[in-house]
């Protein structure tokens, strides 16, 4: 079983990667700001190259101070773009936000387009639903009158054949007897 002065040590050294390299970003940061203000052209090319090589940095003092760095020294506008965990030129930024968002309207707009067909088919299958509905009860009277006006034929000819068979008597209960 692990003591506490064990399990302390782990987490010590576990831990001790992300301070230094906590360190590391703000040094470089500063050791960035300190070039371009001490004129050293050559020192901030180093120090931005290795800001520019970032990715996964989390410490937002050296992220803000890296960024006025990069802003100053090079003229251009720059951000950290955290979905792709590296800097980038703001222009170049907002051209992808501008890309992206022309890309999501235009997927929203075909999302919209195959709603509306499907919309157009579920109006198109309810509609086919209902005209059957509509032809298979004009059949079923249809059949129930031509029923009903051969019991009453065959009532004329043969009452006893007509109230006995079955179809005519629930034809008759249906639609009642002829009055003559």
């Amino acid at each position: 079983m692990m003591n506490l002065a064990s399990t302390v040590s782990i987490i010590l050294v576990l831990t001790l990667p992300t301070a230094v390299a906590a360190d590391t970003f703000s040094d470089t940061a500063t050791a960035c700001l300190s070039s371009l203000d001490a004129g050293d052209s050559e020192g901030f090319e180093q120090q931005s190259a290795i800001i520019l090589s970032w990715r996964g940095v989390f410490n937002t003092d050296a992220l803000r101070r890296a960024t006025d760095c990069l802003n100053r020294g090079t003229g251009t506008q720059w951000e950290y773009h955290s979905p792709t965990s590296r800097f980038t030129k703001s222009a170049d930024l907002a051209e992808e936000k501008a890309a992206t968002s022309a890309r999501q309207m235009a997927a929203a707009i075909e999302a919209e387009k195959a709603e509306l067909a499907r919309q157009q088919q579920i109006e198109d299958t309810a509609n086919a639903l209902m005209e059957a509905t509509v032809a298979a009860e004009l059949n079923r009277n249809a059949v129930h009158q031509a029923v009903h006006g051969a019991c009453v034929e065959l009532l004329k000819s043969d009452d006893v054949a007509a109230l006995t068979n079955a179809v005519c008597v629930d034809s008759f209960l249906r639609n009642g007897l002829p009055s003559e």
